[in-house]
């Protein structure tokens, strides 16, 4: 159960009040920390504006092992699994966003979340060998383009849909060597 704490302004150490588990984050200042309330404890964070995640190893783990900036609207889940320690387990991106991927290589069988706005070419992350689902989607509209799919393997750095201005694309891609 959700209780909604006072709001929260932004700050390198982020400090979370003790009247709920739900705070909306204020400011634009670079989170690198959040202060302990308790191993076990599970906090929403609904963010006001944007800025810096800081991903660290133990103290705050991001998805991806990647530095996350927010939006108006996003919200991320986070677990203190050790005194002082935070791991984000579920992030949610306002209007429809998806992750972006760093390009750089990684290791076989990680999977990245791949998106491209409508003009923009969907490139595959540099190194090795990549997967990819990507799904088709009108800009004005929402809806599935026609055809509404591409999938396919190829090398990394490889531009797998062209710019578009019509359409932006969503979805998905793993590495396979």
């Amino acid at each position: 159960t959700w209780s909604k704490g006072a709001d929260v302004a932004s700050a390198t150490a982020l400090t979370l009040g003790d009247d709920g588990n739900y705070f909306d984050i204020t400011g634009t200042t670079t989170v690198t920390s959040i202060a302990t309330k308790g191993v076990g404890t599970v906090v929403n964070l609904h963010f006001d504006a944007s800025l810096i995640l800081t991903h660290h190893a133990t103290d705050l783990i991001l998805p991806g092992a990647a530095n996350i900036t927010t939006a108006a609207g996003d919200e991320a889940e986070f677990v203190e699994y050790a005194t002082g320690d935070w791991r984000c387990t579920n992030y949610t991106f306002a209007a429809g966003r998806t992750p972006r991927p760093t390009a750089t290589s990684s290791a076989i069988g990680e999977w990245r979340a791949l998106q491209a706005a409508a003009g923009v070419a969907a490139v595959l992350p540099t190194g090795g060998t990549w997967a990819y689902f990507m799904l088709i989607v009108n800009n004005a509209s929402g809806a599935l383009n026609s055809p509404i799919v591409s999938v396919g393997v190829a090398a990394g750095g490889t531009s797998i849909l062209a710019a578009n201005g019509s359409a932006r694309y969503d979805g998905f891609c793993w590495r396979v060597a």
